[in-house]
């Protein structure tokens, strides 16, 4: 349905922007340290 499709896609957008923040984190981590 619609809606499932929708929530699926909320939810991978979800996922992709914790990873997008996560990497970011990480490489100012790396900066820091460095």
């Amino acid at each position: 349905s619609i809606g499932f499709s929708i929530l699926y896609f909320k939810e991978r957008v979800s996922r992709v922007e914790l990873a997008a923040m996560g990497l970011l984190a990480l490489s100012i981590i790396m900066v820091l340290l460095d």
